[in-house]
């Protein structure tokens, strides 16, 4: 083996120990409303519920990346002039990079990064449709702020507003699947 691979190798196994060691892990679970700006989907389906789990390293004093998923139930409806029986579910999860500036009790933070969605829609009796019901994946983009509150010091209160850019085509009309999604829950210090 060669002595340049050899000390490159001790070199990134020293980096990423030092790095592990200042590493703090984050998790957290979120209950909140999602809205959804096309119209037609917003005015069928609504404002629904949706649960969320994040996991955050964060790598520094400030910086952290880390990973959320987003699930909501499945949604029944009526849609179209001939009032279709539908249903639509979106989940998503999302792979950011954020910054967090904070005191001891309280903490502010922003992230931003790009999201994988599922989303399924189906709507029956109608022949063009129930032969082609959509479940797919597509990618779209997120930004969040928050407020993190540390009552106890490995626990705490999260309140987040994050919003999803998602446009998709399932059939021949665009649809605009983005909005604002408004949460809160707990986290806890690993």
């Amino acid at each position: 083996m060669n002595v340049r691979r050899l000390a490159l190798f001790f070199g990134l196994v020293l980096t990423a120990a030092s790095v592990a060691e200042a590493m703090t892990v984050q998790a957290q679970l979120t209950y909140g409303s999602r809205q959804i700006r096309d119209g037609r989907i917003q005015s069928v389906f609504g404002k629904r519920p949706v649960i969320g789990f994040s996991l955050q390293a964060h790598l520094g004093k400030h910086l952290f990346a880390g990973v959320d998923f987003e699930h909501a139930d499945r949604m029944s409806g009526v849609i179209g002039a001939y009032l279709n029986p539908a249903e639509f579910q979106l989940r998503g999860l999302d792979i950011f990079g954020g910054l967090e500036y904070g005191a001891k009790l309280v903490s502010v933070y922003a992230k931003a990064g790009l999201g994988f969605y599922d989303y399924h829609l189906s709507i029956q009796n109608n022949p063009f449709t129930a032969a082609y019901p959509v479940d797919r994946v597509d990618l779209g983009g997120m930004a969040a702020v928050g407020v993190k509150f540390f009552p106890i010091s490995k626990s705490f209160l999260v309140g987040e507003i994050k919003y999803v850019y998602l446009k998709v085509k399932p059939y021949e009309d665009r649809i605009d699947l983005s909005g604002l999604r408004l949460s809160a829950g707990f986290g806890i210090r690993l």
